[in-house]
Order: C-alpha cells, then sequence, then structure tokens
C-alpha cells in the first residue's frame, strides 16, 4: 500500500505508558505510530519517522491483516527525534 498526494500512512506503536501527565482522556485522543508511507506532497516526515496526530481523525484500514492508520500530513502534530 502507499500513500498517494498529502497523506500518511503509518502502524500505531503501543506501547506502555512510563510517565504521563495527561488525563486519561486526552491521553486516547493523540496516536503515537511509525510512518510507512509518505505521499508525494509531504516534506517534513520520512518513512520510519515517529508522529503524534489526533486519532479521531485518521482512518483506519486493514490491508494483508496489518491494520493502519492514514491520516493527511497537514493534521501531523508533532515528529519524535531520537
Amino acid at each position: 500500500m502507499k500513500a498517494i498526494n498529502k497523506y500518511v500512512i503509518t502502524e500505531e506503536i503501543k506501547e506502555e505508558k512510563k510517565f504521563a501527565l495527561i488525563t486519561k482522556s486526552q491521553e486516547e485522543k493523540v496516536a503515537k505510530a511509525k510512518v510507512v508511507s509518505i505521499g508525494q506532497d509531504i516534506e517534513d516526515v520520512k518513512k520510519g519517522d515517529i508522529v503524534l496526530f489526533d486519532r479521531y481523525i485518521s482512518q483506519e484500514v486493514e490491508y494483508n491483516n496489518k491494520k493502519y492508520l492514514i491520516v493527511n500530513g497537514e493534521d501531523l502534530l508533532a515528529k519524535i527525534d531520537g
């Protein structure tokens, strides 16, 4: 599967929270995910980057028995360096 235009395809990262200063309802709104494909109009992220975005604006799809979240590149909140 390949992203087109201004879209980013990601795989959500599920991990145990070590520290949290936000409420449970806020925590559930933000998705942390690894970029697996980017559209040709995206310049700020690349494949393999870890990004944050509002979970409720993404589209969940299943392809080859794997779940992906597709999000508009303009809706990415942050890229995690590391």
